[in-house]
């Protein structure tokens, strides 16, 4: 740390608050986490777009957000007339570029990696030089590591892995050439920080020569400030005469929705008395359209409910009758610590990093990725008081603030 008492000066880069997630929640733990009295927290973002859940409104008062780099968001005639009305005809020349350059046969035949990296070349070309810093943190991967590792100045610089990589790339069947282009990046950082021990593995398989530099550092959050949110409201959405299950995630393939669906179908067949509310954004609409129309063909509407994004999940958490989560592939999901801080009993998949966060019958129950173990998991919660309120227990003392110490030692 600095010994002239002068504050250390951090800088914080992502993209946006466009989408409610458990990365969005947790950069908001994160700028929580620096004194004001010791740190400058400068934070930079592409824009201040934000869904319902209103997360740009909710960076801390003492975190200083940086003018927005607009030229890196997503192109549309509307962000080319702002661009152009202050000044930045060259910003507009280069997105108009990759725009046109992106549709084209013959670059499209590239694979997924080399496309970025020539966009970036171009990209970079309008991105401002940020120096004078102690630390900067790149908070994901892509344009943000970029950014760090080639137009910032700073002693120290660290990016974080949010995701199993490996699992990802199965999971979408893609190449993996946006990793491997990222390579050069990841070199130039001092720390890459990986959320599970599960994710670091992941990306050591693929970067061997990096494993010296990844760490592990795991979710941290406010159980004091949760529980206080947690106390504003009853949801109006639960029956207090009803079972009422939970889970936050995105609409999105990757979260498992259409396996929730068909879970809740044979619950409802078995005459199981539940209601069964998904907290998180449409990020895919046509994936959202998909499970909706699912839900009215299994006849499901009084049963499954995607009610969107909420500023304030906390209640719903507090009042479930179970938690559960479905996910297909993950890194380490803040959804599952804010339900383990709320005392939940909780039901989840067995993705790669589950058992890193539950200890099937202690303080969870895990099952395979399939609708017929999913739904004996839930039955069996929810049929046997004695014993949800067991596992509900066993995280009657976990609070999200072990790794606290461990981020303060690193970013000094």
């Amino acid at each position: 740390m600095n010994t002239d008492n002068k504050k250390n000066k951090v800088l914080v880069v992502y993209s946006s608050f466009i989408t409610c997630g458990g990365v969005e929640r947790f950069l908001l733990n994160f700028c929580e986490l620096f004194p004001s009295d010791k740190y400058q927290l400068d934070l930079l973002l592409f824009n201040n777009d934000q869904d319902h859940a209103k997360m740009f409104d909710m960076i801390p008062g003492h975190v200083n957000v940086l003018p927005f780099l607009h030229q890196y968001s997503k192109w549309s005639p509307g962000l080319m007339e702002e661009l152009e009305s202050s000044g930045l005809s060259e910003c507009v020349k280069i997105k108009n570029m990759i725009r046109e350059r992106n549709i084209d046969a013959e670059f499209k035949k590239k694979s997924a990696g080399i496309r970025f990296e020539e966009n970036w070349d171009l990209l970079q070309t309008i991105c401002p030089e940020y120096s004078g810093y102690d630390v900067a943190v790149a908070f994901t991967n892509m344009l943000p590591l970029k950014i760090v590792a080639e137009k910032v100045s700073a002693k120290k610089k660290f990016v974080f892995m949010h995701l199993d990589i490996k699992a990802e790339i199965e999971f979408k069947k893609n190449d993996d050439s946006l990793y491997r282009c990222e390579e050069k990046y990841y070199s130039m950082m001092d720390g890459i920080i990986c959320i599970a021990k599960q994710n670091a593995d992941s990306f050591v398989s693929y970067f061997p020569e990096l494993a010296d530099r990844v760490q592990v550092l795991i979710n941290i959050n406010n159980k004091n400030l949760m529980l206080q949110q947690a106390e504003e409201f009853y949801p109006v959405e639960y029956h207090q005469d009803s079972n009422n299950l939970l889970t936050i995630a995105r609409i999105h393939p990757q979260k498992g929705i259409e396996l929730l669906i068909e879970a809740a179908s044979k619950l409802k067949n078995a005459e199981i008395d539940f209601r069964w509310f998904v907290l998180g954004s449409y990020q895919v609409k046509a994936y959202a359209e998909q499970c909706q129309s699912l839900i009215d063909k299994m006849h499901l509407q009084n049963h499954v409910f995607l009610v969107g994004e909420k500023p304030n999940p906390f209640p719903y958490y507090k009042n479930c009758t179970l938690y559960v989560q479905t996910s297909v592939f993950e890194g380490r999901p803040l959804s599952i610590e804010e339900a383990m801080s709320m005392n939940c009993a909780i039901v989840t998949t067995n993705f790669s990093s589950a058992r890193e966060q539950i200890e099937h019958n202690i303080n969870g129950k895990i099952c395979g990725h399939n609708a017929e173990e999913l739904s004996e998991r839930i039955a069996e919660l929810l049929q046997n008081n004695k014993e949800r309120l067991r596992i509900s227990q066993g995280n009657i003392n976990y609070d999200g603030t072990a790794g606290i110490k461990k981020y303060l030692e690193l970013f000094k």
